[in-house]
Order: C-alpha cells, then sequence, then structure tokens
C-alpha cells in the first residue's frame, strides 16, 4: 500500500464529486470502510468502489422506511 492509497475525507468527496459531509455520513453508515487516526478519518482508495455507484436521489416511496401508506 501506498501512502497515495490514503486518502481524507475532502479528498475522498473530491474523488467521488460529493461534500466532506455526505462521505461522513457513508462512513457513519458504515458503508464506506475508514479508520480514524487522531481526528482524521483514513480512507482507503480502493474502497471509494463501494459507493461509487451509489444511486442518487432520494428512494421510491415503497422503499423508505417507516413511510408505509395508508391511503386507501
Amino acid at each position: 500500500m501506498d501512502l497515495d492509497d490514503l486518502l481524507s475525507v475532502p479528498d475522498a468527496a473530491r474523488e467521488l464529486g460529493l461534500s466532506p459531509d455526505r462521505v461522513r455520513e457513508f462512513i457513519k453508515e458504515q458503508r464506506l470502510p475508514a479508520r480514524k487516526i487522531g481526528d482524521q478519518w483514513i480512507i482507503l482508495r480502493e474502497d471509494l468502489a463501494l459507493v461509487a455507484h451509489r444511486r442518487t436521489g432520494r428512494p421510491p416511496r415503497s422503499m423508505r422506511q417507516g413511510r408505509g401508506d395508508t391511503a386507501s
């Protein structure tokens, strides 16, 4: 592993075309593996593939949790 393979949250966000806050959400949701060193999250470049092909936008209404329609 090279040091070039280790990314900070802002670096990962730039590569993914996301905001740093969204990258942190992926980490918190355990969708993107990361290791905390001091006060910084470190992400392996190869792990970006786990979220790179994510679907954008909201999930369909039928897939949202806790949103059961009761209309008849």
